[in-house]
């Protein structure tokens, strides 16, 4: 869906759900061929720009930008 890659600078409490453009990420071998990030999750993500969200304590930082957004659990990280 979004060619976007991070790495997990600090883990999350909990299992929450990592996203870009509106699907799961997963590890950078098993992303599915095709698709396009959502229209409303399209806002982009920057290279070297660490996404950290202050209630589950995870933080990533951005390896490979794309156009998708980032979520946790469905909730945009802009």
């Amino acid at each position: 869906m979004c060619e976007t890659e991070v790495i997990v600078v600090r883990p999350a409490d909990g299992a929450p759900e990592l996203g870009c453009g509106g699907a799961a990420m997963g590890p950078a071998d098993a992303v599915p061929a095709g698709g396009a990030p959502s229209p409303e999750l399209s806002g982009g993500t920057l290279l070297g720009k660490r996404y950290a969200d202050e209630v589950s304590g995870l933080e990533v930082l951005c390896t490979k930008p794309g156009v998708g957004t980032l979520t946790l659990d469905g909730a945009s990280s802009r």
